[in-house]
């Protein structure tokens, strides 16, 4: 998919433009200090026809450093509970005697990090804030559970 805008190609996760460029982590397309964001999850199979149509599909929404770092935190932590989810489901897998429930529930605990990580939206400070609390909390568990483990 390519889109054309201000005669510069936009396309693919993150590429620099002549006035912004895209960047499919954030959902939205950045414009010096201010972002055009979707407004929704980025479930729409229809592309847009027209560099009109693309910007009638996005929202202005605040961007700052501390919007930024915060979302990548929130990020990292998702990822770092993906990671410790993995490390049991391989440990649970490696066991003399695995129990296949345990293994499930590690597995669909790591598919729902991955599809919380998919809903993630930068512009949305409360969800990125909530995320990061309950995921310190959670990898701190996760850790805890690796730790027991491994004794």
């Amino acid at each position: 998919m390519e889109y054309r805008w201000a005669g510069s190609v936009i396309a693919g996760m993150t590429v620099t433009a002549q006035d912004g460029y895209r960047s499919a982590a954030a959902g939205g397309v950045h414009l010096g200090g201010t972002s055009l964001m979707r407004d929704d999850d980025g479930a729409s199979s229809d592309p847009p026809a027209t560099a009109q149509d693309l910007l009638a599909r996005l929202q202005p929404r605040p961007w700052d450093s501390e919007a930024s770092t915060a979302f990548e935190a929130a990020q990292e932590a998702i990822n770092h509970a993906i990671g410790c989810y993995s490390s049991l489901l391989a440990s649970e897998e490696r066991s003399p005697n695995p129990r296949p429930d345990r293994a499930r529930a590690w597995s669909a605990a790591r598919q729902q990090c991955a599809l919380e990580r998919r809903r993630l939206r930068a512009y949305n400070r409360q969800q990125v804030a909530e995320v990061r609390a309950r995921y310190t909390q959670l990898i701190a568990e996760l850790d805890a559970e690796l730790r027991a483990q491994s004794r």
